[in-house]
């Protein structure tokens, strides 16, 4: 965690705040720093009868409302300090079987991580700034489907206001070194960029390669066979604008901000992840600042596991106002004050490609809306819940 993103962004206690009470968090432990980085270290809210701890762990804050439960879910991840050597890392796999949250970890990493850094990343034993040594077409397919996606997001919404920015679901954190990433003349030192997402296994490598490290990641082949991929920061850009960056473990549904904090939020293919897409909308309208732009889009691909079936946005009867088609469904619930939302529609794109790659013989496409969000004027209803 940087110093300067906390004292700046000045998140506040999740348990005060379900009690109604507005407290700041203080950092009141540190046992290992890495020059700016707080890389061990506790954070504490500073109301005397509450005093909730929150853990700082390999530089990764943990604001979670229950912190005991994101542990207890996240252990393997956070235990496991660095990658396993190659020839050991398969021995447990296959120890592990298919089924395994090791092997389940593998997967997120390998599919993420493609899509983020399969431009970038090598083979162990490539240059380290050499081109990359006959990486699939699949690895180079995914990483620019994301990119595509980024590019298709800049045209629709035009220059992003100056203030912080917010990447909801960030992954392994391709996505916010892109929206902090700059060149010699752009955006004001002011401009911070905060990496946020659930997955611990996730936040760790970003949060490396943030503080100037090689990272290694695995890369599936097939079944349980994986290969290790190796990457760094490139010189340019991305390296320049990592100076405003920092990763959080937060809830997209419960965030630690005040409201307005954000000139601009990233809310890529995150939708149909929140167990209410409803309330995950409430809560980055809340977030964003006036005249600010919101970057939003998603294939809908709802899920029981994620999503609970009521919390769809469309998807699951056609004899619904809106024939279960979720993008008109998302659009309407937009557009309705009495929801209060805060959010309308600047700018829309439809069926925009997006892949990602699962293995060395199959890549899933997806057709994401895109939407382009600002601050509208509506008014939160005062009490109720969202269905």
């Amino acid at each position: 965690m940087r110093r300067r993103h906390f004292e700046a962004l000045d998140p506040v206690c999740l348990v005060c705040r379900g009690r109604g009470v507005e407290v700041p968090l203080e950092l009141t432990s540190v046992w290992l720093e890495d020059g700016e980085h707080v890389v061990e270290a506790m954070l504490q809210c500073q109301d005397a009868t509450c005093r909730r701890e929150y853990p700082i762990i390999d530089g990764i804050p943990i604001l979670l409302r229950d912190v005991r439960a994101y542990v207890q879910t996240n252990l393997l991840a956070i235990q496991q300090r660095r990658p396993l050597a190659a020839p050991l890392e398969s021995l447990v796999g296959d120890c592990c079987g298919p089924d395994a949250p090791f092997n389940t970890q593998r997967q997120h990493l390998s599919t993420y991580g493609a899509s983020h850094w399969g431009d970038i990343w090598r083979r162990p034993g490539s240059s380290t700034e050499g081109a990359p040594q006959a990486l699939t077409d699949g690895e180079t397919a995914a990483a620019a489907s994301l990119l595509d996606l980024l590019a298709a997001c800049r045209r629709l919404s035009g220059d992003l206001p100056a203030g912080p920015r917010l990447d909801i679901g960030c992954a392994v954190g391709r996505t916010s070194f892109e929206l902090a990433a700059r060149d010699e003349t752009s955006q004001a030192d002011d401009d911070l960029v905060l990496g946020i997402d659930l997955h611990f296994a996730m936040l760790r490598p970003a949060a490396r390669l943030l503080r100037g490290e090689g990272i290694a990641l695995p890369c599936r082949r097939s079944g349980v066979v994986y290969e290790p991929r190796t990457c760094r920061l490139p010189a340019g850009p991305l390296r320049r604008g990592a100076e405003r960056l920092d990763f959080w473990a937060c809830d997209g549904l419960d965030l630690p901000f005040g409201e307005r904090s954000f000139a601009a939020i990233g809310a890529l293919n995150v939708l149909d992840c929140l167990t209410s897409p409803v309330d995950g909308l409430r809560q980055m309208g809340r977030l964003l600042q006036p005249d600010g732009r919101l970057w939003m889009c998603s294939p809908y691909d709802w899920s029981s596991s994620a999503t609970p079936f009521e919390g769809w946005l469309g998807g699951h009867s056609d004899r619904g106002v809106d024939g279960g088609h979720s993008g008109r469904r998302l659009r309407a619930l937009l557009a309705e004050p009495a929801l209060g939302l805060g959010l309308e529609i600047a700018s829309y794109g439809a069926d925009v490609p997006w892949r990602l790659r699962l293995h060395d013989r199959s890549i899933m496409e997806y057709l994401v809306d895109l939407l382009i969000l600002e601050k509208s004027g509506a008014v939160e209803p005062a009490s109720g819940a969202i269905r």
